[in-house]
């Protein structure tokens, strides 16, 4: 079986994935990625044990963000006419790349599986563009074999779609936990001498490891943090991790609250998080718009409690409320603070209980069951009545 999978750039997320997936006996894989860089958060200089093609991208990295037209390439139907795909895997949908890949597979009869981290949140359309671009995906949803569903809001989302439970087949969006457990362990082992070498306090400690963007929410958890403090709870202190360009408004922020309890380490790549997950006690993530939250994965697998938005896509699939962690109304200052001093006021021995029940949960989302949710799409889409085999140029 010959599978092209179109995607945007190369991520440590899903380069496990596809490599597994290449390894697949009978199988033939493609990766064809459409976007020529990703500065902010670093993701292309990735060299793939796997067959794959960068084409070039015809726009500046500015118009990244833009539905229709941020995303251009040459070159896309020649590729997987040439390589004669059985199935396409299609990261995405609002680009016109990943739209004139659709149209190819439509109009050659070869069935594709849809895949995109959207959720339930994300329904509504805004102005004309909007309402063209969710006329398109019901197309698109229509004809399409099947899609990879990567949790509960993300299946609410392609049910919207007209994408029935039948063509729906979960596919868990993971990370590397055995990584982050055992490299997270080994600076656990050492946390407080490794605090102190890195000039942070005893006490609570949160940890905020991503970018510094407005739908990040970090100036609102800045004042929350502030609240914390003037309303006698016990010291807590907090940890960014990251950048982006909220970074100089942030840092004035920090400068008007007069906050000596934050500390910041910059950007970091993905294989020095373990070391931050090892010495905080819980993680925080305050968005205003997350489609999953890859960081909650990561955070659970190193055995942490996590202190997450309502907003946060990921919620309802890893959050056991007082479990492993609480939630709270990103929009609501006085909330984040509720929920930073519950967390505060528990004992060391429970919040070691709730990341333990963290890492617990988040065994259910792993490669393995991401890798098998792929392998039962692919099969029913080939499987699949009225579609042509194509034969390889």
């Amino acid at each position: 079986m010959r599978v092209a999978v179109v995607n945007l750039v190369p991520t440590p997320y899903r380069e496990p994935l596809y490599r597994s997936l290449s390894r697949t006996a009978g199988l033939s894989l493609r990766v064809f990625y459409i976007q020529s860089r990703d500065s902010l958060r670093g993701w292309t200089g990735f060299t793939s044990s796997y067959e794959s093609i960068k084409l070039t991208c015809l726009t500046p990295e500015f118009l990244y963000p833009v539905p229709l037209v941020g995303v251009l390439n040459r070159g896309l139907t020649p590729h997987l006419r040439r390589f004669s795909p059985h199935c396409l895997l299609i990261y995405g949908y609002s680009y016109l790349s990943q739209m004139q890949a659709m149209r190819w597979a439509i109009r050659n009869r070869v069935p594709y599986l849809l895949w995109a981290d959207s959720n339930s949140h994300r329904l509504g359309a805004r102005g004309a563009l909007g309402s063209f671009k969710q006329a398109c995906l019901r197309y698109f949803c229509r004809h399409a074999a099947g899609v990879l569903s990567i949790g509960s809001l993300n299946e609410k989302f392609w049910s919207h779609y007209g994408v029935e439970p039948g063509r729906q087949f979960r596919s868990p969006l993971a990370v590397d936990n055995e990584y982050f457990a055992t490299e997270s362990e080994k600076w656990r082992r050492e946390k407080a001498a490794q605090r102190r070498a890195l000039g942070l306090p005893d006490g609570p400690l949160l940890l905020y490891a991503g970018r510094f963007a407005p739908e990040k929410n970090l100036a609102l958890l800045l004042r929350a943090l502030t609240d914390c403090g003037r309303q006698g709870g016990p010291a807590l202190s907090l940890v960014l991790v990251g950048d982006g360009p909220e970074k100089p408004r942030l840092n004035r922020l920090i400068r008007e609250l007069g906050l000596s309890n934050v500390f910041q380490f910059g950007f970091q790549p993905q294989s020095e998080l373990p070391r931050f997950y090892g010495l905080a006690d819980a993680l925080v993530l305050p968005s205003l718009d997350e489609p999953w939250g890859l960081v909650v994965n990561e955070a659970m697998a190193s055995q942490l409690p996590v202190l997450i938005s309502r907003s946060t896509g990921c919620l309802p699939d890893l959050l056991e409320e007082g479990g492993n962690g609480f939630s709270f109304d990103e929009k609501d200052a006085g909330s984040v603070a509720a929920c930073l001093l519950r967390f505060a006021r528990l004992g060391e021995d429970e919040r070691l209980r709730m990341g333990l029940q963290s890492a617990r949960r988040i065994a259910e989302w792993s490669y393995p069951q991401a890798l098998a949710g792929i392998h039962r799409a692919l099969e029913a889409a080939v499987a699949a009545p009225s579609l042509s085999v194509p034969s390889a140029s």
